[in-house]
């Protein structure tokens, strides 16, 4: 789920990509980028994000939500373990589906104390 969340964020013809998190986050948000630019529908599509980790972690949660024309596209998950995110950057690819709206997708991620270490949002709106 984790995956197609993420690749629902940014696979996008026109897409806005920012960090939603704060200067007192663990990680420092460097950038996201997306191959190809702009995605094609049904096609492989990657993105990067990346970061710097300010201290070592092995645990956390990561929160994802997704929605389109402002209705949830699921409940918002909730993942406990191991993070996707080590130092440096986190790559995730899988195909973009065909959805026509406004897509707007959030996932952050917080050590097992529940300080922020990072957060990325993405808007599209396709026609």
């Amino acid at each position: 789920m984790f995956m197609k969340t993420l690749i629902s964020l940014f696979a996008l013809k026109k897409a806005t990509i920012r960090n939603c998190g704060s200067p007192d986050d663990i990680a420092t948000f460097k950038y996201a980028r997306i191959y190809p630019d702009p995605p094609e529908p049904g096609k492989n599509s990657t993105v990067l994000i990346g970061y710097h980790m300010n201290q070592n972690l092995g645990e956390g949660i990561q929160v994802c939500s997704s929605s389109i024309n402002w209705i949830p596209l699921s409940d918002e998950k909730t993942m406990i373990g191991p993070l996707p995110i080590g130092n440096g950057m986190l790559s995730i690819s899988g195909l973009f589906p065909e959805i026509p709206g406004r897509l707007h997708t959030r996932i952050a991620w917080t050590d097992v104390n529940q300080k922020p270490i990072m957060c990325v949002e993405g808007i599209y709106i396709s026609g």
